[in-house]
């Protein structure tokens, strides 16, 4: 079992998804001593590859930053100078933060599960993409990205050092949305699920690819909106549709 350090800053400014890259490279102009959280990059033009410390979100239209274990202490830093303005493509604006939430997080399996909605998850690279799009049979759509998030989950896990060693459970109750979205001008198949598993997550954090940016993002459902979904889990399947994008 481990405690996760994780941090919380709720802002009083709404953004948009595809926005989010434009903001996080002007925190980094903010703070450029800092610049390896956000973008991890080494002096040596390396890149870091581990699960993103620090992460920027935003739901409900409101936008969020969210830290765990060191990212937790840089984020609070950046609250400690108050007022600062930011450019975001052609508009400037004052971070006003609404609220500030530290906290330890408990990771681990349980003996139960608990019950999250991701919210624009890119589940597929281009392997698995062509792999998905020839299954025909949607049960089996379902299997696939049921093991692409126990996969995402693991790898939380592992970079984090959780120290979990259970078998890590995924069931998928339904996908909601199938959507194509730009980012960094590719477009990537992303999905709107509700999923079950064993491992307890700390809200907002991201799973998959670009999760540092707003992808792949995990809210916990409480127990009236799961008895709202329908008995019948996958009998139909989301219109895919398409969102443009600036970037």
């Amino acid at each position: 079992m481990k405690k996760l350090r994780c941090a919380r800053l709720k802002f009083d400014n709404s953004l948009k998804l595809n926005e989010i890259p434009a903001f996080r490279a002007a925190l980094s102009n903010l703070y450029p001593e800092k610049s390896v959280w956000q973008h991890h990059h080494l002096d040596n033009k390396k890149l870091l590859y581990h699960y993103p410390l620090i992460q920027h979100k935003v739901y409900q239209n409101k936008l969020y930053i969210i830290a765990l274990e060191g990212g937790a202490d840089i984020v609070l830093n950046l609250i400690a100078s108050p007022n600062q303005t930011v450019q975001v493509y052609d508009h400037s604006f004052q971070l006003n933060v609404e609220s500030v939430s530290l906290f330890h997080h408990v990771c681990q399996a349980w003996d139960k599960v608990f019950v999250y909605k991701i919210y624009n998850w890119m589940a597929l690279n281009s392997e698995n993409y062509q792999k998905f799009q020839n299954t025909e049979l949607l049960r089996e759509k379902v299997a696939m990205l049921e093991k692409l998030m126990t996969a995402h989950i693991m790898a939380f896990i592992q970079h984090l050092q959780c120290n979990i060693y259970d078998r890590v459970f995924v069931g998928i109750h339904r996908i909601h949305a199938q959507k194509w979205i730009k980012y960094k001008k590719i477009d990537f198949l992303t999905f709107d699920v509700t999923f079950e598993t064993n491992i307890s997550l700390p809200d907002y954090i991201g799973l998959g690819k670009a999760s540092s940016v707003g992808f792949g993002m995990v809210k916990r459902v409480k127990k009236t909106s799961l008895e709202n979904l329908s008995e019948e889990k996958y009998n139909t399947y989301p219109e895919t549709i398409y969102i443009s994008s600036q970037n």
